[in-house]
């Protein structure tokens, strides 16, 4: 009930930014952490925060539900939302380890189910809402990027926006590559998270181009892309490509090049900007 009361109330800003919280995980087999930033006070004549969107912010490989306290970013957030830079939203981020948010192909780890099964619900009872797929969005960055691409267009039907900044975006045929790499194993176990690469079945159901192209567009969630043109160059083609196909195929998306590099201090402003977007106060769709 507390916790519930936190997330209606509106109040002034917390010395403390991000409010932890753990969840019970089935799916992994363990408890893991999220994190919720807490909107500023109400903005004037509103007066609790039910109707605000909720925006998850997946980190990158080597992140974890603080990162964006350990790397400054939620004050910059706070600051954005309480200057009326971004709309006053509420920012959770959990805990997605190193597994790419996807259903490992050996099944021991499912990172897909834990989040859409486990943190979303969670999280959305933690502050006492119920909303449906107009106010839940997925923002994230490297491996985030990718995991929101892939949770988004395999439940459009939670959510009405998914932004991919720097995403580590890969599709049938780069996992397949990626599968033989075995040098990969030093950081995570490859083999156990995408097969042998023999398996098109599996590789297809996370292909992000093969899902994107299937869905039809009322059900399709709005699509924010971004990357940096100081990134290395196999990061800049994972996203360009995925925007190029998309252009050929017609799919209307936001498209945000930036300035800088894959790192938090370049991607602060980006996440602003693909908050706005988020929450129908950016820039039109294209």
């Amino acid at each position: 009930m507390l916790a519930a009361i936190m997330g209606i109330a509106c109040g002034p800003a917390s010395d403390r930014r991000l409010v932890g919280h753990d969840v019970e995980s089935k799916a992994l087999g363990r408890d893991l952490p999220f994190s919720i930033l807490m909107p500023p006070a109400c903005p004037d004549g509103v007066e609790d925060n039910r109707n605000l969107h909720v925006v998850y912010l997946l980190h990158g490989y080597g992140g974890n539900s603080r990162s964006l306290d350990e790397e400054g970013i939620s004050d910059e957030l706070f600051i954005a939302q309480a200057e009326g830079r971004i709309p006053h939203v509420y920012i959770v981020a959990p805990d997605g380890e190193r597994g790419f948010y996807m259903n490992w192909h050996d099944g021991s780890l499912r990172y897909e189910d834990y989040m859409t099964q486990e943190v979303f619900p969670a999280a959305e009872a933690a502050l006492g809402l119920e909303i449906d797929r107009s106010r839940r969005h997925l923002v994230g960055v490297s491996m985030g990027g990718h995991g929101a691409l892939l949770l988004g267009l395999k439940h459009p039907e939670m959510f009405e926006s998914v932004a991919s900044i720097s995403g580590s975006l890969f599709d049938r045929a780069k996992a397949a590559e990626l599968a033989g790499k075995r040098f990969l194993d030093w950081t995570i176990d490859i083999t156990r998270m995408l097969g042998d690469g023999s398996d098109e079945e599996f590789l297809e159901a996370n292909n992000p181009y093969s899902l994107v192209e299937r869905l039809p567009a009322a059900e399709r969630p709005r699509i924010f892309l971004a990357y940096g043109t100081e990134e290395p160059e196999s990061l800049r083609l994972a996203t360009t490509r995925f925007h190029d196909f998309l252009v050929e195929e017609g799919i209307g998306h936001e498209w945000a090049p930036f300035d800088g590099s894959h790192n938090w201090e370049s991607w602060a402003p980006v996440i602003e900007e693909a908050i706005s977007h988020a929450t129908g106060h950016g820039p039109e769709t294209r």
